[in-house]
């Protein structure tokens, strides 16, 4: 799983993959996610200035 420039890119077992758009800015990343049941959640921060 990535985030690139506002594009969340999923990929999945077998030849799953899927491309979903979402707002950020581009110091944002994802910070956590897990998936469970069937369902996908991302926690999506600020990143820290270097």
């Amino acid at each position: 799983m990535r985030l690139i420039n506002g594009v969340l890119y999923v990929r999945g077992s077998g030849h799953f993959s899927k491309e979903v758009p979402i707002e950020t800015t581009p110091d944002m990343g994802i910070h956590d996610f897990k998936y469970r049941n069937g369902v996908l959640t991302l926690r999506i921060k600020k990143l820290e200035a270097l």
